[in-house]
């Protein structure tokens, strides 16, 4: 009777699905709904979920993030495998000090669910699985929220929008969302327009607040210490079906045109690592500039990506399976 009753109300919450999708930009919706606080984010086609374990270290001083998942997959039963959608982590401040206290971690976090198949099921199941208590708005639209945990300064919870978008966070990060923006969103979409979409990993950098503390840290023979005035970077990468064979890397980087003069030797030094893959490298790399956006393509061995990817802040990625979930 109780699952009856939660999928009797889920047509109300979709109403209004689309009221307030962003338009105009080709970038993946979870950029373009990405909180407007955003330093970082990493976002996976929901299928890898259960089969990397090593997105338990998806942000080393972040565990909170990859825990809040799994409570909410569990107690709602949902299994991501088989599943079309994504799963987004969204980092809004860095930790100013090595071990952040539980709610300052909790405050900077956010996991969004999208894009699932059957968003009527998952907002059932959330429904029948979390008790209601009170709600937020979102996006400009009033949104349930959903008790997903109570412990001393953490307050975590479930945001249902009525698109099928659900977040998860603790109630200080979910209020922030209505905060005064820190993006650029102009320049975040073009350059999230110029990666692929439906690569299974997908990741964003704001250039100032990450990069500006690794700075004067990376080898200068790798040439990754990022020009001034550089503002977004987004990259996806798309596993090979041999895990053993080159990936593909989309990398793509906006800001002053003054720093695209300088990218692009910068990019030409990332592209030359694939040229180091010996026999089994595939193309040369493509890179594409523009007044203030510039771009590279290019297949690289596991190794070499995460040498870049760690580079930018990014978890390190596994391919110990071919792809075996549906392509979105």
């Amino acid at each position: 009777m109780q699952r009856k009753l939660a999928m009797a109300m889920v047509p109300v919450l979709m109403a209004g699905a689309f009221a307030c999708k962003p338009k105009g930009s080709k970038a993946p919706s979870w950029v373009r709904f990405a909180p407007s606080q955003t330093t970082l984010a990493f976002s996976v086609q929901a299928g890898w979920v259960l089969d990397h374990q090593n997105l338990q270290s998806l942000i080393a001083k972040f565990p909170l993030a990859d825990q809040m998942l799994d409570l909410f997959l569990k107690k709602a039963r949902i299994n991501p495998r088989g599943e079309t959608g994504r799963v987004t982590f969204y980092v809004l401040d860095l930790p100013r000090k090595d071990q952040p206290d539980l709610a300052q971690t909790a405050s900077n976090l956010l996991v969004l669910l999208d894009g699932f198949k059957d968003p009527v099921a998952i907002q059932a199941a959330v429904l029948e699985s979390f008790p209601q208590e009170g709600s937020m708005a979102i996006h400009d639209q009033e949104c349930p929220l959903h008790v997903l945990l109570d412990m001393n300064q953490v307050h975590l919870r479930a945001a249902v929008e009525p698109g099928g978008r659900i977040w998860l966070g603790d109630l200080a990060a979910l209020g922030r969302m209505a905060s005064p923006s820190t993006l650029n969103r102009d320049l975040t979409f073009k350059a999230a327009e110029w990666i692929d979409v439906r690569a299974a990993f997908q990741g964003l950098v704001q250039a100032e607040p990450l990069l500006g503390q690794l700075r004067g840290h990376v080898p200068k023979d790798f040439g990754l210490d990022i020009p001034a005035g550089v503002d977004t970077l987004a990259w996806s990468v798309t596993p090979s079906n041999d895990p053993k064979a080159p990936h593909r890397l989309d990398l793509a980087i906006t800001g002053s045109p003054e720093a695209m003069t300088q990218v692009t030797p910068w990019l030409q030094r990332i592209g030359a690592l694939a040229s180091a893959a010996g026999p089994g490298a595939a193309q040369p790399p493509d890179i594409v500039s523009e007044r203030t956006r510039a771009g590279l393509r290019a297949s690289m061995t596991q190794d070499q990506l995460n040498l870049v990817l760690s580079k930018l802040g990014q978890m390190p990625l596994r391919f110990d399976k071919p792809v075996t979930g549906p392509k979105i």
